[in-house]
């Protein structure tokens, strides 16, 4: 089983960093500009809360590449904002978002809007690429503070409770912490498995899986999610579409059945990518969902799939890219101390 970035290196993804202005190039994002007014048109336009909620995670993205650099000019991936806000959208959807693990975070940005969520009491992330766990774990720190745990900077057999030698000796005190996010690298993704969930997000990274991990993942997100827990999936991933057709098929093989699986046009509304609402046996919805491969379909009568997938939510601005930025920039400005 191979949980290792192979896709990403054998494609030439600056996977590993020698240093920290490393970050720098990746902040370009994933996403084209070209792909905004499609991202907007998923979401039916920007509320006036909507908005609010991109100004202040991307005003505390700035507050965080501050942190890390001296630039006066500040990089913002924009079109990755808006995909991972719409991801944001739909967990806010499920019945229960109070524990959540995300596998595959990519920059990271979603963790802007959880962290200020207070109905998030917990926000996990598995990561296998060095490069994007490196700016995960600086993200989640910035966010969370000492609530934030990096499991990769945990030496093997050391638990939450340990108490250090420091303290052992009378040289420091041992300070019970609490943590509201946790991140694991891909050699202790075992551990986050371990845990309970009432949601797993996979956003654009299921058809980049090995065979072998996508198999390991999907053999043990049942066991991961509470009862009446979801997966939801925004995004397969590669655009190749027979690499589509596969996970799809591993997904039904798994034994996990759909609430969703929309992509193109459904009634009025357009997804830009495959979008999957996932339950898994033993939830109370599993008997009114459907199997992957009845495609696509949205169970527009579910309460869950229309709160997720925002059927009911009230029409927004279709504003462009320099709209919020200019919202940004004038924030900033008045924040900004004078002299």
């Amino acid at each position: 089983m191979d949980l290792s970035p192979v896709t990403f290196e054998k494609a030439g993804f600056l996977s590993r960093l020698k240093h920290v202005d490393q970050i720098k190039p990746l902040l370009i994002g994933f996403h084209g500009l070209g792909r905004w007014p499609e991202l907007i048109g998923e979401l039916d336009g920007l509320r006036d809360d909507d908005l609010q909620s991109l100004i202040i995670g991307i005003t505390r993205y700035v507050g965080w590449y501050r942190t890390l650099f001296p630039d006066a000019t500040v990089p913002i991936p924009i079109v990755d904002f808006i995909a991972q806000y719409a991801v944001y959208t739909k967990l806010r959807g499920l019945p229960s978002r109070s524990r959540v693990l995300e596998f595959g975070s990519g920059l990271g940005l979603i963790a802007f809007f959880m962290s200020v969520d207070d109905a998030v009491s917990c926000f996990d992330l598995v990561e296998i690429t060095q490069s994007l766990f490196v700016m995960q774990a600086s993200i989640c720190s910035h966010c969370y503070g000492e609530a934030f745990q990096n499991h990769a900077l945990i030496s093997t057999g050391q638990t939450d409770g340990d108490v250090s030698q420091t303290a052992q000796r009378g040289l420091g005190v041992d300070i019970p912490r609490k943590f509201r996010s946790k991140l694991f690298p891909w050699w202790r993704a075992n551990i986050a498995l371990a845990g309970r969930y009432d949601g797993i997000i996979s956003n654009s990274n299921l058809a980049e899986m090995s065979d072998s991990a996508l198999g390991y993942y999907l053999e043990n997100w049942n066991a991961t999610l509470t009862d009446a827990g979801h997966i939801l999936v925004q995004d397969l991933g590669s655009q190749r579409s027979y690499r589509h057709l596969d996970v799809l098929a591993a997904i039904d093989k798994a034994g996990y059945r759909a609430l969703a699986r929309v992509v193109g046009i459904i009634g009025d509304r357009r997804f830009t990518c495959e979008n999957l609402l996932l339950v898994a046996e033993g939830h109370p919805d599993f008997d009114v969902a459907r199997p992957v491969a009845d495609g696509p379909f949205l169970l527009q009568d579910h309460e869950t799939v229309r709160l997720v997938f925002g059927l009911d939510r009230p029409k927004g601005a279709m504003l462009s890219i320099r709209d919020i930025l200019r919202r940004v920039v004038a924030g900033l400005t008045r924040k900004a101390p004078a002299g």
